[in-house]
């Protein structure tokens, strides 16, 4: 948060808008502490859906051998929310919501994960922007 005050006081010389860059730097601050929520272990959970959205392309490299086609899945999808030791995938498409559901591909998934994310994470596929009736 000071760094991103500090960078802005480093702005405002060269501002066509003198306290533009302290206002930006107060929207950014108070939007990172908005989203941010706290889980058990006492972590942010944006701080943790960021470290495991940092690892989603590895994810997709690590599913790539075992089944090509789940992985060009995984690229037409994005993640969604991460509660306790579930991952929620975001499909777009109905088609893809079932193939990801699959036994054999959400087993591949989870193996992969805890491959790449080194803990056993339990997978849900939803339609993005939808809320899952299950």
């Amino acid at each position: 948060m000071i760094n991103e005050f500090t960078q802005s006081y480093e702005y405002i010389s060269q501002a066509a808008i003198p306290i533009l860059p302290l206002e930006v730097a107060v929207v950014e601050v108070t939007s990172d502490i908005g989203e941010a929520g706290t889980d058990k272990t006492g972590k942010t959970t944006n701080q943790r859906t960021r470290q495991l959205d940092d690892k989603w392309s590895e994810l997709m490299a690590a599913v790539k051998p075992l089944n090509h086609s789940v992985e060009a899945l995984l690229r037409s999808c994005r993640l969604g929310k991460v509660t306790g030791k579930t991952v929620t995938i975001q499909a777009f498409y109905d088609f893809h919501k079932e193939r990801l559901e699959d036994a054999r591909n959400k087993k591949l998934l989870e193996q992969a994960m805890k491959q790449v994310y080194g803990k056993p994470l339990k997978v849900k596929v939803e339609l993005a922007g939808n809320k899952s009736k299950k």
